[in-house]
C-alpha cells in the first residue's frame, strides 16, 4: 500500500483500502482506529477554504490546536515506524 502524502486525495483512499482489511474491521481496537481515521483525514483544499473564514480573534488558537494534532499524528506515525524497524531486526 503506497504511503500517502500529508493532505493528499491519495489519503482518502488508503483508509478505505485500510477499513477493508479484516485484520482492522474485525477488531474493536481496529474500527475504533477506521472510525478515527475517517474522521480526521482531510484534504488540503478542503482546509484551504476555511483560511479565508477563520475569524482573527480565533486564528492563534486554531493554528497551536491543528499544530498539536499534527504533532500528534507525527508521534504516532513515528511509534509505527519503529515498530517495524524492530520487528526487521
Amino acid at each position: 500500500m503506497p504511503a500517502p502524502s500529508a493532505g493528499s486525495h491519495q489519503a482518502k483512499l488508503v483508509v478505505k483500502s485500510l477499513a477493508a482489511d479484516p485484520s482492522l474491521r474485525l477488531t474493536e481496537s481496529g474500527r475504533a482506529l477506521l472510525r478515527l481515521l475517517m474522521t480526521r483525514v482531510v484534504e488540503t483544499k478542503e482546509l484551504d477554504a476555511f483560511l479565508d473564514t477563520v475569524p482573527p480573534h480565533c486564528a492563534g488558537i486554531l493554528a497551536e490546536l491543528a499544530q498539536d494534532v499534527a504533532y500528534t499524528w507525527s508521534q504516532f506515525g513515528r511509534g509505527l515506524r519503529d515498530r517495524i524497524e524492530q520487528s526487521s531486526r
